[in-house]
């Protein structure tokens, strides 16, 4: 995963793509039930393009959705 956030910053921007302390409270936990952990990332996309290359990054990089 070490090259993944990069390569989205890089495609996405900053803007698209949160980490460490920029990414909210409320986006530490989901529906699973399991203890709340911080992201690695968070993004943002605010297209179909952006989550097409957002997934396409992902899946070159073997990162899970």
């Amino acid at each position: 995963m070490s090259d993944v956030i990069p390569a989205l910053l890089a495609a996405l921007g900053p803007d698209r793509v949160r980490t460490g302390d920029d990414i909210p409270v409320r986006n530490h936990a989901d529906a699973s039930g399991l203890k709340p952990t911080p992201p690695r990332a968070l993004l943002l996309p605010r297209s179909t393009d952006d989550v097409a290359t957002a997934l396409r990054i992902c899946h070159e990089h073997g990162q899970p959705v």
